[in-house]
């Protein structure tokens, strides 16, 4: 075990190890293990430059502790929150051999918007962290599922200066879980959403909170928003191209859905139309079929009998019967058409 632990260091003098047991495997830890360095580490860089020394975070989708161990080793404390128990164990062990067990709490929990059940369909062994929960129904049982809560739920106390959000597509619930906390405090957010319909959900959500779009990092894409009354007027108006981008996405993405919605009935009957079609083709493409099967057989017997002696002497005396000269020699036109019919046979 102590082969998988890993040291990355800095030019401000921090250094702090990493476990990593499936470097060779997992994207996140490989991708940690070739550059030496944690993942995401502009965005991680970006984060220490904006709030106070000492600040509380939330790491929501700790994974197996990338964030949350550069924010301790920078001496802040972390409140982290991770579903998947084989992450959780990892990242305990990265926890202790650098010591910083009073700098990292971890809630081992899936972070909603209330009270539910969950589970991961499958493990990804290439990407852990792509993994994403799938919620239980009322009715639905399941030995190993995970329980869900609000963060809001938790009452935490300490001021928190920043929230790191990755679920894999939960976002949106668990900031509406996050919403008595995000009012109180204010923090920074910085929130995943791989896709437009996540973006436009995540939008919407903390621009009720009064919340602005700042920054993207990463290729997932991560994205920074802001309290608004913490930015100056120029930084706001630098936003007012995002928010009308977005707005365009927003109505695209309706007009899009509303013109499904209205035309599904036609959508329904063109579809049936094109399976009459290729039916139709079908029974034509089979008859055809049939057809060249029967002038298939009816050469190989045209084949067969012409091989045949009877064929062979019946052709042979047609043609005599014609020419007086080879009816003369009919005899050994006979004889010769038998020894080719036997040399036929022994070749067949």
């Amino acid at each position: 075990m102590q082969d998988d632990f890993y040291e990355l260091s800095f030019e401000n003098g921090i250094k702090y190890k990493m476990y990593l047991p499936f470097k060779d495997s997992d994207y996140i830890q490989k991708t940690i293990f070739h550059t030496k360095a944690p993942y995401e580490i502009e965005m991680l860089k970006d984060m220490i430059t904006r709030i106070k020394p000492n600040s509380n975070i939330l790491d929501i989708g700790m994974n197996i502790a990338n964030h949350s161990l550069f924010l301790a080793a920078h001496n802040f404390k972390i409140f982290a929150f991770e579903a998947n128990k084989k992450m959780i164990d990892i990242a305990r062990k990265s926890i202790e051999i650098n010591g910083f067990e009073d700098r990292i709490f971890i809630y081992e929990m899936g972070v909603s918007d209330k009270e539910e059940r969950a589970y991961y369909k499958k493990e990804n062994p290439y990407n852990f962290g792509g993994m994403s929960l799938t919620l239980l129904n009322e009715e639905e049982t399941k030995d190993d599922y995970i329980q869900c809560k609000s963060i809001d739920s938790l009452n935490i106390q300490d001021e928190i200066s920043l929230i790191k959000l990755d679920i894999e597509g939960m976002e949106d619930k668990a900031l509406r879980g996050l919403k008595a906390l995000i009012l109180k405090n204010r923090p920074l957010i910085y929130v995943e959403a791989n896709y437009v319909g996540d973006l436009i959900k995540v939008d919407r959500i903390l621009s009720s909170f009064n919340y602005i779009h700042m920054d993207i990092f990463g290729s997932s894409p991560t994205h920074l928003y802001y309290p608004i009354e913490k930015l100056s007027q120029n930084e706001l108006f630098k936003n007012i191209s995002y928010k009308q981008a977005l707005t365009r996405l927003d109505y695209t993405h309706y007009k899009q859905n509303n013109f499904i919605h209205n035309n599904l009935q036609n959508i329904l009957n063109l579809d049936r139309k094109l399976e009459k079609e290729i039916l139709d083709i079908k029974k034509e493409f089979l008859k055809l079929l049939n057809k060249d099967k029967e002038i298939k057989e009816l050469k190989n017997t045209i084949a067969r009998h012409k091989k045949m002696l009877c064929f062979r002497w019946g052709k042979s005396l047609l043609s005599a019967i014609k020419n007086p000269f080879k009816f003369i020699i009919l005899p050994f036109i006979l004889i010769n058409d038998y020894k080719k019919f036997k040399r036929d046979l022994k070749k067949d």
